[in-house]
């Protein structure tokens, strides 16, 4: 792992923390959102729904969902409503 992308992980999960969980995350392809929103979920343990944006129908339709099966996150996905912002 990427020393200088794990610090920037975890710089999202914090910043959203101190967000109460609600803010936009605006980050580079590869950066780690995938894994930043894991942990967010982790430790917000969402009763409801949670949005997530992508940047393009494929992302949104299977490139995101596979990445959370990957990180063991699969369970998740029924909690996230996926859209295309393009």
């Amino acid at each position: 792992m990427d020393k200088n992308r794990r610090y920037l992980q975890l710089e999202i999960v914090k910043a959203l923390e101190k967000a109460d969980f609600y803010g936009i995350c605006l980050v580079p392809t590869g950066t780690g959102k995938a894994w930043a929103l894991i942990e967010c979920l982790k430790r917000l343990k969402p009763k409801g729904r949670v949005a997530y944006f992508c940047d393009s129908e494929l992302n949104r339709d299977k490139t995101f969902k596979e990445e959370l099966a990957k990180w063991g996150a699969k369970r998740w996905i029924k909690k996230i409503e996926f859209y295309c912002y393009q």
